[in-house]
């Protein structure tokens, strides 16, 4: 009897073992699901920056955002400030895939002007405001970089002109340097007159001198002919009265 109650304390005591076992692992699993879905909706809802840097910097001076050399993000600075027309947004990582893609939440982020490194920051929102301020150690090394890379002249490459159609016409110029801050750019459109089509008349086809010169000397013989035989016919019947 003594065994028979000693052998059930054992069963209960390991199904209540492996109760605690399955609740453990539960929780781990949960929360190792909540990770992804949080990085997940991350994903699909991409982290975005705007700021300005200091000191300030020429228009069209590049700035660049990277997590471990792979670039999320690129702007160019206007007022020496950045996303504050529209919202710099980093490329997010996936985390359906092992290789790495994009931004994840708490990645370490390398901040560029114009392929020099003068940050490196962490963003925690999925809208963040920070601005950012050029060690004094580098300053002269960007503005150079920036100075380098803004000197450029655009070398404009225009199509022909369109038909004139519902009074204008377009083209299309390109700038064949490609400069980041282009030069003035040609008139794409313009305005013109449809020109009006004219029919001329049906040419009338002169009939040579020789033509008429050449029928009317038909004529003449034909009559001339006719003279001679209307003639014949009245000698000859002269000639029978007699008789």
């Amino acid at each position: 009897m003594a065994k028979n109650e000693e052998f059930k304390s054992y069963i209960l005591i390991s199904v209540f073992a492996l109760l605690i076992l399955s609740i453990g692992f539960g929780m781990v699993n949960l929360a190792g699901y909540g990770n992804i879905a949080g990085r997940a909706y991350h994903y699909e809802q991409p982290t975005k920056v705007y700021g300005e840097v200091v000191p300030s910097l020429q228009d069209g001076a590049m700035i660049s955002f990277k997590v471990d050399g792979l670039e999320i993000a690129s702007a160019q600075l206007k007022d020496s400030r950045f996303g504050y027309d529209e919202k710099v947004a980093f490329k997010m990582d996936n985390p359906a895939t092992s290789k790495k893609e994009g931004y994840a939440e708490g990645d370490s982020v390398d901040v560029y002007i114009e392929d020099i490194k003068i940050a490196e920051i962490s963003y925690f929102n999925t809208v963040n405001e920070k601005d950012i301020t050029i060690p004094a150690s580098k300053r002269a090394e960007v503005s150079t970089a920036v100075a380098e890379a803004l000197l450029c002249k655009s070398d404009w490459e225009c199509s022909e002109w369109s038909r004139c159609e519902n009074g204008g016409q377009t083209r299309e110029c390109i700038d064949l340097n490609d400069c980041r801050l282009k030069g003035e750019k040609p008139i794409e459109k313009r305005a013109c007159e449809e020109p009006v089509e004219y029919t001329e008349p049906a040419e009338e086809i002169p009939i040579a001198e020789e033509e008429i010169y050449g029928f009317g000397n038909i004529i003449s013989v034909v009559a001339a002919i006719f003279v001679i035989a209307f003639v014949f016919i009245i000698l000859k019947g002269s000639k029978k009265k007699k008789r």
